[in-house]
């Protein structure tokens, strides 16, 4: 609701032959006359004093937003009205309290949602093959091994692993070995066939019993890491897919530091 019933106005060259017009009679320029309010201008960018009509807080608005906001149901609400006036109005519409809740709103949210998920997908992937060289970061070979390297760094940080840097001689050769060994463990399990490389039992259905149980599948080194050190060969060797196998866990503790060749040997 509108307080103001009158407003006092000035005579310029702009509103002249408007409020002429209405029969308002013209004294001189800049002399001051008094308007209905009901004659200012629907646009008109003057505060006027007006009552929200469901809190009745008074405020001042701009005549223009005024009636703006009066168009719709011809009541004036306030910002802390407004959704009142919103549940309102979409009730005499549409007979919801809220446009989501309608079928043909929700099938084009859903589909909006689609739409612009794929399109960021696509974004993110143009950028990333434009930065990276492929559609994911984490498949360039340098993140990924940054990635490796601040992880390592974080849990030497917080205590949990040891820092290469602090260790030397056959700790320092079994930690790399080690740790180049498990980027080919998930390859070795995917292609394993689940039969011991020793004695060709079938063990793949043993990582159903206690890892502590010396029948628990284990990952082995056929050229063992301590043979490697003592002989000089590379982690890349010893590390490798090829120098990888399964056995149950105790072959692989009473293997110890024998090569395959030497295991075998001592079987016979």
């Amino acid at each position: 609701m509108i307080i103001t019933k009158n407003l006092n106005m000035t005579w310029n060259s702009y509103n002249k032959k408007y409020y002429m017009d209405l029969g308002y009679t013209f004294t001189k320029m800049y002399d001051t006359f008094t308007i209905d309010i009901t004659h200012l201008n629907i646009h008109s960018h003057y505060l006027v004093d007006v009552e929200c009509d469901i809190c009745h807080k008074p405020l001042k608005k701009e005549y223009k937003s005024y009636n703006y906001c009066l168009n719709n149901n011809n009541f004036f609400a306030c910002s802390d009205c407004r959704y009142h006036k919103t549940k309102i109005t979409n009730n005499q519409k549409y007979g919801v309290d809220n446009v989501s809740h309608l079928d043909i709103i929700k099938k084009i949210i859903t589909k909006k949602s689609l739409l612009n998920s794929k399109s960021r997908k696509i974004k993110r992937e143009l950028t990333n093959l434009k930065k990276y060289g492929c559609v994911n970061p984490f498949q360039n070979e340098k993140i990924i091994k940054d990635n490796v390297e601040k992880t390592r760094k974080t849990k030497v940080k917080n205590g949990t692993i040891v820092s290469e840097d602090s260790l030397e001689g056959f700790e320092l050769y079994k930690k790399i070995v080690y740790r180049l060994t498990y980027k080919n463990k998930k390859l070795l399990l995917k292609n394993w066939n689940g039969y011991d490389y020793y004695d060709d039992e079938y063990i793949k259905n043993n990582f159903i019993l206690e890892s502590r149980s010396p029948d628990y599948p284990t990952l082995d080194h056929k050229i063992s890491i301590r043979y490697g050190y003592d002989n000089n060969i590379s982690h890349e060797i010893i590390s490798d897919i090829n120098n990888l196998c399964m056995t149950k866990k105790r072959i692989n503790t009473s293997k110890y530091t024998k090569t395959e060749n030497e295991y075998f040997l001592s079987k016979l």
